[in-house]
């Protein structure tokens, strides 16, 4: 009876407890529950041409969302809000970076999400899965309205600058380096076509200049080359033995050195 009696009072206090923590919830946090299909996105005050009915966003009561948007992009994981803040983190990719965003408004059936791109003010439009149909006349007018308010408005909060995708960064980065290399690779294409071009027509220049010469003078010229050529490696091989009898003096030296 006594176990009875003090596990009742335990189950009560936890029940207390929850609907404590579920009062503590913010309006925000109530609200933002359920599916939002995206109606409109405008930067600055301009309406970007985006396919709506790609766009969209659930959030669950147990902190977690599932994000689908153009191009195939699909975020699922978790999400908390912070007064006017709503913070995301991806789980689908590994060490994805929590992002923010500005809740500039939210009612029962619409989100106005104020956030930064390319370091442009952005306010993507939201309305409630369900209640489209039967508040047309108010997505399309008078929604339309206040996100332009909120974009002329000067003392709208400053934008969060939000971090890039890192799998689109990623995926930028290696495009922009291959094209860097296949760049750099035409150029050094390019150098060696026009190496080999002066080769050639240094050749031919020499082999044009021995035929209008006497057997005589075209042997004297292949001799004064060919001991131009061997003057020129032996002074490169001494200059590499004058290196390394300096870098072996060198390295005595340092020996010593050290020996003291």
């Amino acid at each position: 009876m006594h176990y009875f009696i003090w596990n009742m009072k335990k189950t009560i206090h936890y029940l207390g407890l929850l609907f404590f923590l579920m009062a503590c919830k913010s309006e925000n946090e109530k609200r933002i529950v359920g599916k939002w299909q995206a109606a409109q996105l405008l930067e600055c005050d301009n309406i970007v041409p985006i396919q709506t009915d790609l766009v969209d966003i659930e959030f669950f009561p147990n902190g977690r969302y599932v994000f689908h948007s153009t191009l195939k992009v699909t975020e699922d994981g978790d999400y908390r809000i912070k007064k006017n803040f709503l913070f995301t983190q991806d789980k689908l990719r590994q060490k994805a970076p929590e992002k923010a965003v500005l809740i500039q408004s939210i009612d029962d059936d619409s989100l106005v999400l104020q956030m930064s791109y390319k370091g442009k003010d952005q306010w993507l439009t939201l309305v409630k899965d369900g209640v489209i149909a039967k508040n047309e006349v108010k997505t399309n007018e008078e929604t339309q309205t206040n996100v332009l308010a909120v974009a002329t408005n000067p003392a709208a909060l400053a934008p969060i600058s939000l971090p890039n995708n890192p799998l689109d960064s990623a995926q930028k980065a290696a495009e922009k380096k291959k094209q860097l290399e296949t760049e750099k690779a035409a150029e050094r294409k390019k150098a060696e076509a026009e190496a080999d071009k002066k080769r050639e027509e240094a050749k031919a220049k020499s082999k044009k200049e021995e035929n209008s010469m006497s057997a005589s003078e075209a042997y004297k010229k292949r001799e004064a080359k060919r001991k131009a050529e061997e003057r020129k490696v032996k002074e490169e091989a001494e200059k590499k033995a004058e290196k390394f009898r300096r870098d072996y003096a060198k390295r005595e030296a340092e020996k010593k050195k050290k020996n003291k």
